[in-house]
């Protein structure tokens, strides 16, 4: 029975990634084709084309979770509803519209170029914060489909995520592997991550729980090719947290690390705003740490491409020297 879980939950991953693919790839044609990232017209052309897109494959996304956790289901005996389940709203990100988010890639365009960075970086910047809003969205759709089927189905008392690590470079990062044993009832949100490639198992109240004992399976495995190495013990000291991040909801992140709520943002966007006559943020720590931020982001999405065989050597060069300075910067403004 178990493989036949695998199978399944392998089978709905890989329609997600497809579909995944599919809709960055066709967000990355749309902002290819605005040109100019501080043309209003534009980009109103831009954003409304690209919610289309977005809305689509949240919807598609909706679709793909339900019809694997209803099999998934009757494979445990479990009668579900014959209406359909998922009702995803229309926004995700707790009210916040899709069409003012899909803005802030541009955004990062704008401010980028205002610190002279070259326009291949700025544009290349703004794709990667596109994308990564693109796949955090289907992930937030997987996420409350999830909810709305089994929090609807008799006989389901939980769940839990279940590692398949062969899906990300690299294998299942720490923080899915800390979070591994974590059950979740029906109505809770699974905290999320980016680049996240879990899938999810119902509990069921007859004691049924195929997500354990497959969970132990791909442990076993991942210590087991790290060996007795010091990659092991850092999978295995991984501690995380859950905090609620103010426009996602929950989320996973590693012990100690900080990130930006709402009310953090919405006040380092005032800041922002208020700008000397030289143009730059009159917090300059604050810019620093939002450049420092991007190019964070940016970089391993270089990485990937050169190792692809793509030739991104100058603006992967030019953006690790600018990381390199902007800590300088930063330790020294501390």
């Amino acid at each position: 029975m178990p493989d036949a879980f695998s199978r399944l939950a392998d089978q709905q991953a890989a329609g997600q990634a497809q579909l995944t693919d599919r809709t960055l790839a066709q967000l990355g044609r749309l902002w290819a084709a605005v040109g100019d990232y501080g043309d209003p017209d534009r980009l109103a052309t831009f954003t409304a084309r690209a919610s289309t897109v977005v809305r689509t494959a949240e919807l598609a996304t909706g679709r793909l979770t339900e019809s694997y956790l209803r099999q998934v289901l009757r494979q445990l005996g479990i009668t579900v509803p014959a209406e359909r389940l998922v009702a995803l709203p229309e926004s995700l990100r707790y009210g916040v519209p899709l069409t003012e988010v899909l803005q802030r890639p541009a955004a990062t365009v704008r401010y980028l170029s205002s610190t002279d960075a070259p326009r291949d970086v700025a544009t290349s910047a703004g794709l990667a914060r596109l994308n990564a809003i693109g796949a955090t969205n289907l992930q937030l759709a997987l996420r409350q489909s999830t909810v709305d089927v089994l929090s609807s189905t008799r006989g389901v008392t939980g769940y839990r995520r279940i590692l398949r690590p062969y899906l990300s470079r690299g294998g299942s990062c720490g923080l899915c592997i800390a979070a591994a044993d974590r059950v979740y009832g029906t109505g809770q949100l699974m905290p999320i991550h980016a680049h996240c490639k879990c899938a999810v198992l119902p509990i069921t109240r007859a004691g049924d729980d195929p997500g354990l004992e497959l969970n132990q399976e791909d442990l076993v495995a991942l210590y087991g090719a790290a060996g007795d190495s010091t990659k092991a013990e850092a999978l295995k000291r991984t501690r995380y947290v859950v905090e609620e991040h103010g426009e996602l909801g929950p989320v996973l992140v590693l012990q100690g690390q900080k990130y930006r709520d709402a009310a953090t943002a919405a006040r380092a966007a005032r800041s922002s705003g208020r700008r000397g006559t030289t143009g730059q943020p009159t917090d300059r720590a604050s810019g620093y740490r939002q450049q420092l931020a991007t190019y964070e982001q940016t970089i391993p999405d270089l990485e990937r491409r050169a190792a692809a065989g793509e030739d991104v050597a100058a603006p992967l060069a030019w953006q690790r020297a600018r990381v390199a300075e902007l800590r300088r910067l930063l330790a020294a403004a501390a």
